[in-house]
């Protein structure tokens, strides 16, 4: 199994827009930073590199209106997209009422995208509802992130050429 390669980080900057979640980091093409690349910390994923210049980048975080991640559930492996509700949580979309979800049940991306590696995980199941007139459950997931606290950061490498023999690519 190949280890991953990471950019480490630190935010400097933030969107003021409600709809539009954006981040901006110290790091960027002069670091081998480029678009696509997730962005990660210890308790999960971020979101991913929309813009760079030579010494900063633009993150769009999952709690983004226009960010969409596909996940797998951990226990069934059903897969599903994670979409940002407006509010504090996440909505976990096209899990059919079939599939037995269970709160408290840990959501980790699915590697089925280019841009997040499978495992990293996204949040945990709090809420998990059906109506008659669906075919898929309406499941809330509490986010692994604490977004408002969000300071020193780590992008992950696809592909790992640029790494130094310890596997990580500090910014110096």
């Amino acid at each position: 199994e190949k280890k991953a390669t990471y950019i480490a980080g630190r935010i400097v900057g933030e969107s003021v827009e409600r709809s539009k979640r954006s981040l901006i980091i110290e790091v960027g093409r002069v670091d081998g930073v480029k678009r696509k690349m997730a962005l990660v910390n210890p308790d999960g994923l971020i979101g991913k590199v929309l813009a760079t210049s030579d010494g900063q980048a633009i993150i769009q975080q999952l709690v983004d209106h226009n960010a969409l991640v596909s996940v797998t559930l951990q226990n069934s492996r059903e897969k599903g997209v994670v979409s940002w509700s407006g509010n504090s949580w996440l909505e976990l979309l096209y899990i059919p009422k079939n599939i037995p979800v269970s709160r408290g049940e840990t959501v980790v991306t699915s590697g089925i995208s280019q841009i997040y590696p499978p495992g990293i995980k996204d949040g945990v199941v709090t809420s998990v509802e059906e109506d008659e007139f669906n075919l898929f459950k309406s499941i809330r997931i509490k986010p692994a992130v604490n977004f408002n606290a969000l300071e020193e950061v780590f992008l992950i490498v696809p592909d790992s050429s640029l790494a130094d023999s310890s596997g990580v690519i500090a910014n110096e």
